[in-house]
């Protein structure tokens, strides 16, 4: 048996897209699970390794997981070469409505780049979930974050529980889950502040085809969590997690304004030249994996 009050049926009815903005009732849900029935959840780290920091971190994080904690490739956008091919053997255009500032820097994109690379890497593997941490993420509680996971599992797409539990918490027969679960660290809306992200196999692909569609037009948070907004234009469906849960499992380095972030020190592209490259690229040379 599952926790439920009226915040989470609302999401699970396709009301709402937010949930446990207080503790309370997210540890209560993370409690009424049983943890030997839970699909598998990867949990893995989008690591810079060339920043000690990073892989100090990394190491924690580990020692404090009843799993391995995998590996995650991070483009380094100092390496402005190997940026270069890395970014054409992707396929992935530049928007030609990408945010000017610090989107322009290699960096961010370098960022951006290596959430895609971390989608296609889990569809292509077949991972029925995967949770995505910034290698500036500390993990602080371990076996709530387990729990949770385990819990949130519910709510993606395709959905875990059998059909009869479905009926007996009240799920719509229309709904068929959000495609990913975002926990939120920054103040005010939800369109930045994400830095730890779960997504089915479904949802992966899901935001795999529509950024090969759209291009590159802002960070990945933004890009996804805006998407939610859309569904019913064919966006996806983002599932955000409170800030109050969000810092009482992890602990994030740097502040959600992205002060002190290693992708906005770095250098800035020429944002025409590298836009019109990408310009015709189909979405079909993006759509690899």
């Amino acid at each position: 048996m599952h926790y439920l009050n009226e915040e989470l049926n609302a999401a699970l009815l396709g009301k709402s897209t937010s949930v446990f903005g207080n503790v309370s009732d997210a540890k209560r849900a993370a409690s009424t699970v049983n943890l030997s029935s839970c699909p598998p959840v990867a949990v893995g780290a989008i690591l810079l390794e060339r920043v000690a920091s990073r892989a100090q971190n990394f190491h924690r994080n580990n020692r404090k997981l009843n799993m391995t904690l995998m590996r995650l490739m991070a483009l380094d956008g100092s390496n402005h070469s190997d940026f270069l091919k890395f970014w054409r053997e992707s396929g992935v255009r530049l928007n030609p409505e990408i945010m000017r500032g610090w989107m322009r820097s290699y960096g961010a994109v370098s960022a951006t780049l290596s959430h895609l690379e971390a989608l296609r890497l889990q569809v292509h593997t077949s991972m029925p979930f995967l949770m995505r941490l910034e290698d500036d993420i500390e993990i602080l509680d371990a076996s709530f974050l387990q729990r949770l996971n385990c819990h949130l599992t519910l709510y993606l797409k395709p959905l875990s529980r059998p059909s009869t539990e479905s009926e007996n918490i009240g799920v719509h027969e229309e709904f068929r889950g959000f495609d990913a679960a975002h926990f939120h660290f920054g103040p005010g809306p939800v369109g930045v502040g994400a830095d730890v992200y779960l997504t089915s196999i479904r949802g992966a692909d899901s935001q795999l085809r529509r950024i090969c569609k759209m291009g590159i037009y802002n960070g990945f948070d933004f890009m996804t969590n805006r998407q939610a907004r859309s569904s019913q234009r064919g966006g996806i469906r983002v599932l955000h997690i409170g800030k109050a849960t969000s810092i009482a499992i992890f602990k994030r380095q740097n502040p959600p304004t992205g002060k002190g972030s290693i992708v906005k020190g770095l250098k800035h592209f020429n944002l025409s030249a590298l836009r019109d490259e990408s310009a015709n690229w189909p979405p079909e040379r993006c759509m690899q994996w």
